[in-house]
């Protein structure tokens, strides 16, 4: 009876015990008003101008109306007027591209220039040339191929079998930045941005920049993720909020998912990431091409402009990736602007032609200098230590109540056999 009973209290004990180290309720949050450094972000822009007008013209000639001189040019569409080196065809057209005539990704590749001119980032030791940015294709909120930079990612990228975009990250963490991954949240990260203006295809069309901050070891689409920049402007990204949260894997009830085991918080798990991946997986297995509507970096074929990613398949990856991340980071932002200078008249543009390469620049600066900073932490209630030593101290006195137990059972048989016998 007494050992019946030892057994059951060292199984209660022992499922409580596990209960409490396998909960989340205790939580450690810290605000911190000024941090001095945080991790590096990345930022990436991507130009609103996918197709050019130049380039389209001349492959679709019957598409648009050339002009004789460049005064009739200057005053039906005075945006094209910069009396530089100017282009007197006009696209009439339907801008948004057809499944016939959108840009193919080599199209795209080989028709992309670079728009930042320079960058100042005093979190940065080395020279203005060792800049890292990187390429990244993605497509826009129309299906269309496009090309982005993205500067600070931790990792550089590769392609995989199917041309998707992933990090390469065999290297140690900071090896692609030189170990500068933090930066000082007193310095500001400048971008000047130089957008060909007169080569939009759209007339009407205003001239912009996509743009996203997010962490440094994801790739985020700015067309569906960021906001929209308008050029020429003087953009002020103030960032007002760093937040980090940190779950618990399972068993634990916060239940999130890390993909490294080991527990190395740069390969964590991203929800968006995973939808759309699973998305995309499916949906070229089944049709041998991408829907244009997937959001994640890749370059592979992109399928006609009606073909969307079925119901029964935004179910599957639903399900499939119905957890939390472990760790997240994220930036809060306020977005301020200013008119550098607006269009002038074709004849300000005859009468200085600097006119319009200054008029094609945009400054960006990302402050950091107002930032506040919170981290939230879930941890179980118990430490393992404390669940270890609670157990064992447990086991302890269930074996010794054991053994004594089973001793007076033996002596009690014992003495009855005897006083039996006698």
């Amino acid at each position: 009876m007494i050992f019946a009973l030892n057994v059951s209290a060292f199984l209660y004990f022992a499922f409580d015990f596990t209960r409490q180290y396998l909960s989340h309720e205790t939580v450690s949050i810290e605000r911190v008003e000024r941090p001095i450094t945080i991790d590096r972000p990345a930022i990436t822009f991507c130009n609103a101008n996918r197709r050019r007008r130049r380039y389209v013209c001349n492959i679709y000639p019957h598409k648009c109306v050339f002009f004789n001189s460049e005064e009739e040019v200057c005053s039906r569409y005075p945006r094209y007027c910069n009396y530089l080196n100017m282009y007197k065809g006009v696209y009439t057209g339907n801008p948004v591209c057809q499944d016939d005539d959108c840009y193919t990704w080599w199209e795209t590749v080989s028709l992309f220039e670079e728009f930042i001119i320079n960058s100042i980032d005093n979190n940065y030791k080395h020279s203005t040339s060792d800049k890292i940015y990187t390429k990244v294709p993605f497509t826009d909120n129309e299906g269309e191929a496009s090309i982005c930079f993205s500067y600070g990612l931790k990792y550089p990228i590769e392609y995989s079998k199917v041309n998707r975009t992933i990090f390469n990250k065999k290297l140690k963490k900071g090896a692609f930045w030189n170990k500068e991954n933090k930066i000082e949240t007193w310095n500001d990260i400048i971008f000047l941005l130089q957008i060909e203006i007169d080569d939009y295809l759209d007339p009407v069309e205003t001239p912009s920049v996509y743009f996203a901050i997010h962490d440094s070891t994801r790739l985020v689409n700015p067309f569906k993720y960021g906001i929209k920049l308008g050029v020429p402007r003087s953009h002020l990204i103030q960032v007002n909020y760093y937040i980090e949260q940190q779950l618990l894997p399972y068993p634990y009830d916060t239940n999130c998912q890390l993909l490294n085991p080991e527990g190395n918080t740069d390969e964590t798990f991203d929800l968006t990431e995973c939808i759309e991946s699973c998305k995309f997986n499916l949906h070229m297995k089944q049709y041998g091409c991408a829907a244009r509507s997937i959001s994640i970096s890749h370059m592979v074929k992109l399928c006609k402009k009606d073909e969307k990613v079925s119901k029964e398949n935004q179910e599957i990856c639903f399900k499939k990736c119905n957890v939390s991340p472990c760790v997240s980071r994220m930036y809060k932002y306020k977005h301020m602007e200013n008119v550098i200078k607006a269009y002038g008249s074709s004849e300000e543009f005859r009468n200085n032609t600097n006119e319009y390469l200054y008029n094609q620049l945009s400054l960006v600066s990302v402050s950091f200098r107002n930032m506040r900073a919170r981290y939230t932490k879930f941890a179980p209630k118990m430490v393992p230590i404390d669940l270890f030593s609670n157990i064992g101290g447990f086991l302890g006195i269930w074996i010794g109540s054991s053994v004594i137990s089973i001793s007076d059972l033996l002596y009690r048989l014992s003495d009855y056999l005897l006083n039996r016998a006698a």
